[in-house]
């Protein structure tokens, strides 16, 4: 894709680029071929991106997206596990997104820097969402809102959060699965609470089977009741 061209997202990569600040500076982590930076740029959504990957070759393909706004200074590519090569004050919205929970926690955990309310956290998590939810209750974050959106028949979430100390969910096993999607009231949230309504039930019901884990089980039925009641309001 030409970077000289206006690049068109797919929805779940529109999803995210809908939630950033206009007129912040943002990095992209695990940003693959520069798309979402790109355009954030080209539409004058964020003053500045930083496209930040752990791999060589998904930054060089970036940066040839990328060219144009590297050399007017709006834009950057950066080698990066994660946000260790990042300093306090360098972004105000951050994305991570296309990778799995338990590695985002591991991201998130290694940079005190982003314990500042001026930071928000956009998170797209692949795989066990509730380990983010649960990781960013008891570090003191707050999710401010959750959306989600379908491609290719696959529903996908997005979770906005930022730092402030303190959090009334802390614990809370339900809010960690369910979070703040029962406040999105669109087809997509449905499609994504029944599917995992279905998959939480096959679990409980292994669980119980078995007899281990009672209090795993008990939790999961919990959940899945929250889903029925939120689907049956709805």
């Amino acid at each position: 894709m030409s970077s000289y061209s206006q690049v068109k997202l797919p929805p779940r990569l529109q999803m995210l680029a809908d939630m950033v600040r206009r007129g912040s500076a943002v990095a992209d982590i695990g940003t693959d071929h520069g798309y979402l930076p790109l355009y954030l740029v080209q539409k004058g959504i964020a003053k500045r991106v930083i496209a930040s990957d752990v791999r060589l070759k998904p930054l060089e393909n970036a940066k040839k997206n990328l060219e144009p706004f590297c050399a007017e200074g709006l834009a950057e590519v950066r080698l990066s596990d994660g946000l260790d090569a990042f300093e306090r004050g360098e972004v105000q919205d951050i994305i991570l997104a296309g990778m799995g929970g338990d590695l985002i926690v591991n991201i998130l955990a290694r940079a005190e820097w982003i314990k500042d309310n001026g930071v928000r956290l956009i998170i797209q998590p692949m795989t066990r969402p509730e380990t983010v939810r649960a990781f960013l209750c008891s570090y003191g974050f707050k999710i401010l809102f959750e959306i989600a959106c379908t491609e290719a028949q696959k529903a996908y979430i997005a979770i906005c959060a930022v730092f402030d100390g303190d959090n009334e969910h802390k614990g809370d096993f339900v809010y960690s699965y369910l979070g703040e999607l029962p406040s999105c009231n669109t087809e997509a949230a449905r499609h994504y609470l029944n599917k995992l309504r279905k998959r939480l039930n096959i679990r409980a019901h292994a669980l119980k089977a078995t007899g281990n884990n009672e209090s795993e089980a008990a939790g999961l039925s919990g959940v899945i009741a929250g889903i029925t009641e939120i689907l049956q309001d709805k």
